[in-house]
């Protein structure tokens, strides 16, 4: 299981963890240990590490996190435009159900 976001929806204060199963066994240490590590600069705001991250060969080899890596690319460059608030703990909330 490879946690991918975390996220509250709306009108709930409680953000739950959002995990997938690879389509195939993902034995790569290394494929996790970037992958966490570009889940850890998002949630830090540090976005040039996520962005880094996210151009490393090792996570563009997950094609099926593809949409899962072009969504982060898209919260960092609206992040990067307006900051999330000072408080913001890394948890996305949908705004719809």
């Amino acid at each position: 299981m490879i946690e991918v976001d975390l996220v509250a929806v709306k009108g709930k204060s409680e953000a739950g963890h959002i995990y997938t199963l690879p389509p195939e066994q993902i034995a790569e240490e290394q494929f996790i240990s970037q992958h966490s590590a570009l889940l850890g600069a998002y949630r830090r705001q540090d976005w040039a590490s996520a962005l880094r991250l996210l151009d490393d060969g090792r996570l563009a080899a997950a094609r099926f996190l593809a949409p899962v890596y072009d969504l982060y690319r898209r919260r960092i460059a609206q992040f990067q435009i307006e900051a999330p608030p000072a408080n913001w703990d890394g948890v996305f909330t949908a705004e719809e159900k």
